[in-house]
């Protein structure tokens, strides 16, 4: 297994620095800046991948007063290495995005967020029944971005999906409408109605950021990834970041995503197809995203409090929404996660996953601090990677 871990001052990243460490990754699997440096060294420690440990690789960048680090692990399948500023799938990171676009579109009175989305989307939350079991009322705008809509999650009511399933589907896609349909009104089993009423409780789902992408493409009359475009990724520069929608190709370099079928064997599950919001991007990217995000280049002010504020409601499951100072209170805001660290640091930012990758990116509200990293997973579910939680802790215990 090959490591590579950089420890640098705060200085940018010229074409000559990414040659120069491109070249020894190449020739002999390691560069590092600094090996004395404590931090440095802490942050090195924490990538490794221990025995045991399900991950085939993992990639990382972390900023902090005085230091820029990057580092990687693996790739423990192939032997090989990994360029740190490798390209992966970020998963539900993505929603962090369409948040910011429909805030944007906010902030041009083009949306309501108080606003029923039945009045932008007619007909597509199916009315509640005459008994009250199916369908829904009023579902806010505001309601969708902040997980408080009450709506069920994705093909609510199929039986999850077994891992050789989920390996040999991983070229269909769906559009947003089909998502919604397939969900609200499906042909196999009765349709859903509310899990709870909307704006009484937090719980998270991906359908809501389903509707949202919908909205965003009822409301402007263009597609999810043309906004996505001109909005962030032109303006920000984002070079490496992109929306494949039906194409299914990854860049080179990416890290390798595996997922391990029913034999036991690890699968190359890199190209993929899935939603229209699903985003390829790079640690490098992700982090400028980030910045530019907190540091208010993306929002005017008034939808730049939306991003730092949960609803006083109660999350659903007190199991969730722990590491927060109210305990099984909510904890998502519009697009990002709250989380209070016992050593006194509130973080904000987003995890996320897609078939064979599993990420996260998290900041200090001042953005001094920041954590970008994903590993390439060797497995279907569970929690968070413990190299992500080791890296988090590493890079906020102080």
């Amino acid at each position: 297994m090959a490591s590579q871990v950089m420890g640098v001052g705060m200085r940018k990243w010229t074409a000559a620095m990414a040659l120069s460490m491109a070249a020894l990754i190449g020739t002999t699997g390691i560069a590092q800046a600094d090996v004395t440096d404590p931090r440095a060294k802490a942050l090195a420690d924490a990538i490794k991948l221990k025995p045991g440990e399900p991950q085939a690789g993992v990639i990382a960048h972390i900023v902090e007063p005085g230091l820029d680090w990057w580092g990687s692990d693996g790739d423990r399948h192939t032997g090989g290495p990994i360029w740190p500023d490798s390209a992966y799938r970020i998963g539900s990171v993505d929603k962090t995005f369409s948040a910011v676009v429909v805030l944007q579109l906010a902030g041009e009175h083009r949306i309501e967020l108080d606003r029923p989305v039945q009045d932008y989307l007619p007909g597509a939350l199916p009315p509640h029944s005459v008994d009250g079991r199916s369908g829904f009322g009023p579902v806010t705008v505001r309601h969708l971005l902040t997980m408080t809509s009450g709506l069920p999650e994705i093909d609510a009511g199929l039986p999850p999906a077994t891992p050789d399933e989920l390996i040999d589907g991983r070229f269909a896609y769906r559009d947003f409408d089909q998502i919604i349909n397939d969900t609200l009104r499906p042909r196999d089993r009765p349709w859903p109605g509310e899990v709870f009423p909307p704006g009484t409780q937090q719980e998270y789902n991906t359908l809501n950021y389903r509707f949202i992408g919908a909205l965003i493409e009822r409301v402007t009359g263009h597609s999810f990834a043309q906004e996505v475009q001109s909005r962030i990724l032109r303006p920000l520069r984002l070079d490496r970041t992109f929306l494949p929608e039906r194409d299914a190709r990854m860049p080179w370099p990416h890290l390798v995503g595996y997922a391990r079928n029913s034999r036991g064997d690890l699968v190359d599950v890199s190209v993929q197809r899935g939603e229209p919001n699903f985003i390829t991007s790079t640690p490098s990217d992700v982090q400028r995203f980030f910045a530019a995000l907190f540091r208010g280049e993306l929002l005017a002010p008034a939808q730049q409090v939306e991003l730092f504020t949960t609803p006083d409601v109660p999350y659903r499951d007190k199991r969730n929404c722990i590491v927060v100072t109210r305990p099984g209170w909510a904890c998502f805001s519009a697009g990002l996660v709250r989380v209070d660290l016992p050593g006194g640091h509130t973080i904000w930012g987003k995890s996320g996953s897609n078939l064979g990758y599993t990420g996260a990116a998290f900041a200090t509200r001042d953005f001094s601090r920041s954590v970008v990293v994903d590993t390439s997973n060797s497995d279907h579910s569970g929690p968070p990677p413990a190299v992500t939680i080791r890296l988090l802790e590493a890079a906020f215990e102080n």
